[in-house]
């Protein structure tokens, strides 16, 4: 798989990795290529699925999320809330809770990522 690294001067750089590889080897492939420092990169993850440019190819085009688990997630509180408020303060606090959490989202780092899916991954283990 190709990512393109962008620095914040404008440069960027393409890196080749498999998808087993950690964020830490990208980040050693990026300081090989771009002159960066471990410790230093933070990258940066938008909320996009990549989808393959044609059947077969390496190369990938970005598309914007879909909102099914949003939607569903609005429903949910939705229907929770109901009971306790009326109909436009349910609609605004669910939408400031969507806001906020993209905002979130879209503010996570990749090694936040990691974390999150290392963290995942070890409660499926225990679980099974």
């Amino acid at each position: 798989m190709k990512v393109i690294v962008k620095k914040l001067q404008g440069k960027e750089c393409v890196v080749d990795i498999l998808p087993s590889e950690t964020v830490l080897e990208l980040k050693h492939k990026v300081s090989d290529l771009l002159g960066i420092d471990v410790p230093q990169q933070r990258f940066k993850l938008n909320l996009l699925v990549i989808k393959k440019a044609e059947e077969g190819s390496s190369e990938a085009r970005a598309l914007p999320q879909q909102k099914t688990g949003i939607h569903l997630l609005r429903e949910e509180v939705s229907r929770v809330l109901r009971p306790y408020y009326t109909v436009s303060e349910t609609e605004s606090i669910v939408n400031e809770l969507i806001k906020d959490l993209k905002n979130k989202v879209n503010n996570l780092s990749y090694d936040d990522l990691e974390r999150l899916a290392t963290a995942l991954l070890q409660d499926q283990e225990n679980v099974a």
